[in-house]
């Protein structure tokens, strides 16, 4: 018995995040996208498959390309063509043909002005996956998008198309498919998160764009942390030491983005991983100094090193202070100065030794 991993491909780079309506529109993958697809390559390694199919749009393209290197192209697995609509953003389809826009609310096989009918996409989209069977053998992965594969579904679980909005299809989501004397649905819509080790953080950070320098500071941070988590440890405090270092490795992720701690937060959230999100958001803030937890680690140990080097808490904010331009920026950062020399101490107390300086 063959298997077919249908998978919807990771999440585009949308212009100014704005969720808007993309068919023929070539949209590349963003930081999110290349990170779901790392995860998706990390599972598909233990899988044996001979082959992986994609579209021809950019989207598809580059998340077959992290499963297999030059993935076949077959136009048929294209999404549905939306016409005038393909490309705009929702707000502004909805303002110029609200009429429209509201029967497709009510039917979704309601056409969109200009655009490939349900029918017909569902016909070019079978059409392509027998063409795949008969020119493959063994297990095959299929990268294709979500209107597309949905209404495949359909046809598969005997619904009819105008519903296929009640399939629930992720980013980077897999379903599989068992072929015999047919094709029929072994498990829909499962989401991989691996567990995150040193190796696999360091292609999320590559492919998230992490520059290089950066990269480096992660370890170094990683490295400190763990110094800090075993005297803890050996004082008899235990802490998540998987989720710590993990998230240490990863804090800095998204360093060239603005806001880039709750930025890369909101990254690895969407990716998965919402402990490891809400430690990289929040690992600019020592909220409780009284409190000795996962976050608090990260956070000093990061107050610690200055690029790749350790070096004291007072010459870490010291040399950071002159980025500060204004008062408010000078208040605050004498309250997480403040804030992070009584962790200092205080984790310095519970180890009877200097373990931060």
């Amino acid at each position: 018995m063959r298997k077919i991993y249908l998978i919807r491909h990771s999440q585009p780079d949308f212009p100014d995040e704005k969720k808007m309506c993309i068919g023929k529109t070539d949209i590349s993958l963003g930081a999110v996208g290349r990170i779901q697809s790392v995860l998706l390559a990390e599972v598909f390694k233990k899988k044996k498959i001979t082959e992986v199919y994609c579209s021809d749009l950019k989207r598809s393209i580059e998340t077959a390309s992290y499963l297999k290197k030059n993935p076949i192209q077959c136009a048929g697995l294209q999404e549905f063509d939306c016409g005038k609509w393909d490309g705009l953003p929702f707000e502004i389809i909805k303002e110029r043909w609200p009429e429209v826009y509201q029967k497709r609310g009510e039917d979704l096989t309601y056409p969109i002005p200009g655009a490939e009918s349900v029918e017909d996409g569902k016909n070019r989209f079978e059409q392509a996956m027998k063409t795949v069977l008969l020119e493959s053998t063994g297990n095959i992965a299929v990268v294709g998008h979500a209107t597309a594969n949905k209404v495949f579904l359909c046809g598969l679980l005997g619904i009819e198309p105008k519903f296929y909005r009640t399939i629930q299809m992720d980013y980077a989501s897999v379903t599989t498919l068992c072929v015999e004397k047919g094709i029929t649905i072994e498990k829909q819509n499962e989401c991989f998160t691996p567990k995150l080790n040193e190796a696999l953080c360091q292609k999320l950070l590559q492919a998230a764009g992490t520059p290089e320098n950066v990269q480096a500071h992660c370890l170094a941070v990683k490295e400190q942390t763990l110094k800090i988590c075993n005297a803890l440890k050996a004082a008899g405090i235990l802490l998540d030491e998987e989720l710590l270092l993990t998230s240490a490795m990863l804090h800095d992720i998204a360093r060239t983005e603005k806001k880039h701690a709750e930025c890369g937060g909101v990254w690895l959230t969407k990716a998965g991983y919402p402990l490891h999100g809400a430690m990289i958001a929040s690992h600019h803030e020592i909220i409780n100094v009284d409190i000795i937890d996962e976050r608090a680690v990260l956070t000093i140990a990061d107050c610690s090193v200055q690029e790749t080097e350790v070096v004291s808490i007072e010459k870490r904010f010291s040399d950071s202070r002159r980025k500060c331009m204004t008062e408010e920026a000078l208040k605050m950062h004498q309250k997480r100065y403040m804030n992070a020399l009584c962790l200092k101490n205080r984790i310095n107390t519970i180890c009877g030794k200097e373990i931060i300086s």
